[in-house]
């Protein structure tokens, strides 16, 4: 959702890219190819924002072992393909949902929160 809001927003800017592209590390969500920039959303959950706060709540709960182990994964797969496209002389943007689901909101109704 936060992915589908931000592409709706960049259009009427005029600004284009390519969608979900597979032939680069990470499958970025948007590329923009001019100028070498890609940008993932990422799910706060799945991506581990405040993972501090999340990890202890996790380990209290229903499968603990599976989720620690997922997020750390994806969190860890986030650096590795932010190192490989810099590497290939892409800058990396990495948005969290809220943030830009929040943005978005302020745009429309003039406030932020």
């Amino acid at each position: 959702m936060a992915e589908l809001a931000l592409r709706h927003a960049l259009w009427p800017l005029g600004l284009r890219y390519r969608l979900n592209y597979k032939g680069l590390p990470g499958t970025p969500d948007l590329v923009f190819s001019r100028q070498r920039v890609v940008v993932f959303v990422d799910g706060d959950f799945w991506h581990g924002r405040d993972w501090e706060q999340w990890k202890d709540r996790l380990q209290a709960g229903m499968s603990a072992a599976y989720w620690l182990a997922k997020i750390t994964y994806n969190r860890e797969r986030n650096r590795r393909n932010d190192a490989l496209l810099a590497g290939l002389g892409w800058k990396v943007v990495r948005l969290w949902e809220t943030d830009v689901l929040g943005t978005l909101r302020g745009l429309r109704t003039g406030s932020w929160d």
